[in-house]
């Protein structure tokens, strides 16, 4: 907490999950991935997330530049139907064991610290706010 702050800390992220990639019957597309974030219903309440970065943190067996986490950037790009769905875009696909279950959040910095990241990742998912 920092110095003279009162109360408790303000939460600065919201959870979510990875549906899956945006497809048509026969045609997957793995280059767009469908995420519904908890607590977004509408396609009037995704407005606020379009253009927000988000990172997907993983957990490697080999360890680079000192860490055993990584993660993958990307950006929510625009809704996906009505029911609060969002589409977005990453440096490089996802991967399939990403989908199902894994957790999405939400914060007004970047997290580029390590022991950051390492916090990060019990959540695995990270939509940064980023104005």
């Amino acid at each position: 907490m920092v110095k003279g702050r009162q109360g408790e800390r303000v939460r600065l992220y919201v959870r979510g999950t990875i549906l899956g990639y945006k497809r048509s019957k026969s045609n997957q597309y793995p280059n767009t991935s469908l995420i519904q974030i908890e607590g977004v219903n509408t396609q009037e309440e995704v407005a606020w997330y379009q253009g927000k970065r988000m990172a997907y943190i993983y957990k490697a067996k080999v360890k680079k530049n000192g860490s055993h986490y990584r993660c993958i950037w990307g950006k929510v790009t625009r809704p996906h139907g009505n029911s609060g769905v969002v589409r977005a875009k990453f440096k490089s696909n996802l991967p399939p064991k990403s989908m199902c279950g894994l957790t999405v959040f939400g914060a007004t910095y970047l997290a580029h610290d390590l022991g950051w990241m390492e916090y990060l990742f019990r959540v695995q998912w990270s939509i940064l706010a980023r104005s």
